[in-house]
């Protein structure tokens, strides 16, 4: 949806027609967004045929509603914006993963980049956790911080992206989704400062809660 539909339907929300009719003028919605006349008519035809507001005539003047779908998209909105500006909270379950992260996170060629991106220089390995895949698509959605694939010789090294994180106390921690892994779409890979299994104490099966930080 056109950024610009997403704010003329915040505008007529914040002057209440998500509850219900208000009667609002083209003049007067344009110039509240400092859009002229024109444009505003326009984009209330256009919302309207789109099945985001009803509009009712009321003499000279016109009423409008937001409808469920409108709705919808605002309170899609509302979840992005959250997703960036609140962080959110995944609980997985650990287990054992294939041993590679050890062999990964000893290459300089990730510790540099987690140094300068991350703040934190990287213990060698991953905790690996089981989480629910729909949690794994959230956080892909996100920009992230991006970490770039090299080459060591003959051997390449494929990018992925970061996403800081906090467990318990502990805020040098991040999540990294590569941009190719043998995992499957349900698994978290987490690096950090330190060696979380013996810091958190915790063994295969326990449960993991994280705190992804926002921004």
């Amino acid at each position: 949806m056109r950024i610009q539909i997403l704010v003329f339907l915040l505008e007529l929300a914040k002057m209440g027609a998500d509850r219900d009719y208000v009667r609002v003028s083209s003049r007067e919605l344009g110039s509240s967004l400092g859009k002229s006349q024109q444009t505003a008519s326009r984009l209330l035809l256009q919302m309207g045929e789109e099945g985001l507001v009803w509009r009712e005539r009321e003499g000279r003047h016109q009423k409008v509603k937001i409808t469920p779908s409108g709705i919808a998209h605002l309170r899609n909105l509302h979840e992005e914006l959250a997703r960036i500006f609140e962080g959110s909270i995944i609980e997985g379950r650990l287990f054992t993963g294939v041993g590679e992260g050890s062999y990964y996170m000893s290459q300089e060629g990730y510790r540099s980049q987690f140094r300068e991106k991350l703040g934190f220089e990287p213990y060698p390995g991953t905790l690996n956790l089981r989480v629910p895949s729909c949690s794994v698509q959230e956080i892909s959605m996100r920009p992230g911080i991006k970490i770039e694939g090299f080459r060591d010789g003959d051997r390449s090294f494929g990018g992925g992206r970061c996403y800081p994180i906090r467990i318990g106390p502990n805020d040098n921690c991040a999540i990294f989704l590569p941009d190719r892994t043998h995992y499957p779409p349900d698994v978290l890979e987490i690096v950090s400062s330190s060696q979380l299994r013996s810091e958190m104490g915790v063994t295969d099966g326990d449960v993991v809660c994280l705190e992804v930080l926002p921004g």
